[in-house]
């Protein structure tokens, strides 16, 4: 793949593939231009839309300098992220979907001020679920604090890193050294995608405050329990955990561990309510052995109802 060269020292670049939102898009993006700060640029990537959000893309480019179209055929939200990184130029790269929003005026600002003062290659932040057609996050945390771990010398937090690509602002030079991009193809592609950048970064700063809009919908990606899910699923944890067979580094392994014995529990729920539990029943057992390295009271409780009644009892969670 080949990148921008930063010239322009633009702080952030977002990175928002848009598919079919027509009826969310305005909300996603007058969460960011109305930002208190403006050292950032926009990227959408309409991939393929049959519906308006093409126009609507258009239009939002053509009112905002700040903002770049890309359109291609439809490939996917995989391929449509790593378009987006290609023409990024930002110091720091941020995901947002494109039906979700930030609801925090000043959340640039304050990421802005922390990466000044801690310099990590990621910085992560809490989220609220929006249900229906609730415009408006009413729950959230609104803290100015924050902590820095190094996860090869440190263990990290317990559950508060994350599968997905929405919560993290990522260094795009570290990014880029390392390689990153997302697989194409597949679903919950956030999985390994956040285990490569775990294992490699040497400060992650969790900034204790909530910032995106989590919207919850029918017949988004995130909510379908397919078949495909499944089977991309499993197969993402079985890389994960030969990552996890083959890390030296023992603080790493504790992290990567821990976050393996989340991933194993949204594993247990998607895969029951398929074919794959039943098919790969004895592989899928032998891998609750992560679920030991979970240290949560979440973990904790389904380690032990598992244990009594066995994996099957999790598709009903």
């Amino acid at each position: 793949m080949e990148y921008c060269t930063n010239n322009a020292e633009i702080m952030f670049s977002f990175i928002i593939p848009v598919y079919n939102v027509e009826l969310y898009i305005d909300d996603c993006l007058n969460s960011i231009v109305n930002q208190t700060f403006n050292n950032y640029e926009i990227i959408l990537v309409n991939d393929g839309s049959t519906d308006g959000s093409k126009e609507i893309c258009i239009s939002w480019a053509d009112k905002y300098r700040e903002i770049k179209l890309i359109n291609q055929a439809n490939s996917g939200l995989s391929a449509a992220r790593n378009a987006g990184v290609g023409q990024a130029v930002g110091k720091y790269l941020i995901f947002l979907d494109s039906d979700d929003w930030w609801f925090r005026r000043d959340g640039l600002e304050s990421l802005d001020k922390i990466l000044s003062k801690e310099k990590s290659q990621i910085v992560i932040w809490g989220y609220e679920k929006i249900y229906k057609n609730k415009k408006k996050a009413e729950n959230h945390k609104e803290t100015f604090s924050w902590k820095s771990f190094h996860p090869s010398k440190e263990r990290l937090p317990d559950g508060k890193y994350r599968a997905c690509a929405w919560d993290k602002a990522i260094e795009r030079e570290y990014y880029i050294n390392h390689k990153f991009s997302f697989v194409k193809g597949m679903l919950a592609e956030d999985v390994v995608w956040s285990a490569k950048l775990l294992a490699s970064a040497v400060k992650i700063t969790f900034f204790d405050c909530d910032i995106v809009a989590y919207r919850q919908r029918k017949g988004s990606i995130t909510k379908s329990n397919s078949e495909k899910k499944a089977s991309d699923m499993y197969s993402h944890i079985l890389a994960l955990q030969q990552q996890f067979s083959e890390e030296k580094n023992k603080w790493i392994k504790k992290n990567l561990a821990s976050y393996l014995a989340g991933q194993y529990v949204v594993l247990l729920i998607v895969a029951g309510k398929t074919d794959i539990l039943r098919k790969n029943k004895t592989e899928i057992e032998r891998l609750s052995f992560f679920l030991n390295y979970g240290i949560s009271h979440k973990i904790q409780f389904i380690k032990k109802i598992s244990s009594r009644t066995g994996i099957y009892a999790m598709s009903n969670v």
